[in-house]
């Protein structure tokens, strides 16, 4: 692993502690260490937790130009469901987002197959 990308995990290491040592915080929203796998089916940080705004990973795992934290490209799984400001129409919408700001559906209720 790059220095570079070993020092953003330290940082996001550092966050989770002063996160977790807040009582009042919610553990579901604990920012995420795990490289997901391509085709892994996660929910952003900043979306509605139902099963409408799940993401697949179909790829990446670059460092962010200025976290240094692994970004991965996703594209929506139900982008009919959405709004058309989230790709509804054509179904295309990719988007990037760094790994700290994906969660697993699961700790949302949400049953996926892996």
């Amino acid at each position: 692993m790059k220095p570079q990308v070993q020092e953003a995990f330290t940082k996001l290491r550092e966050r989770i502690a002063r996160i977790e040592a807040d009582k009042d915080a919610d553990p579901r929203y604990r920012p995420n260490e795990v490289i997901w796998p391509k085709g892994a089916l996660v929910l952003h940080v900043a979306d509605g937790k139902e099963v409408d705004c799940l993401l697949r990973v179909i790829g990446g795992a670059k460092p962010h130009e200025f976290t240094g934290l692994p970004v991965l490209r996703l594209q929506y799984v139900y982008p009919n469901r959405l709004p058309i400001h989230f790709g509804g129409k054509n179904g295309k919408r990719q988007v990037y987002a760094s790994i700290d700001k994906l969660l697993d559906p699961a700790k949302f209720g949400i049953k996926v197959k892996p």
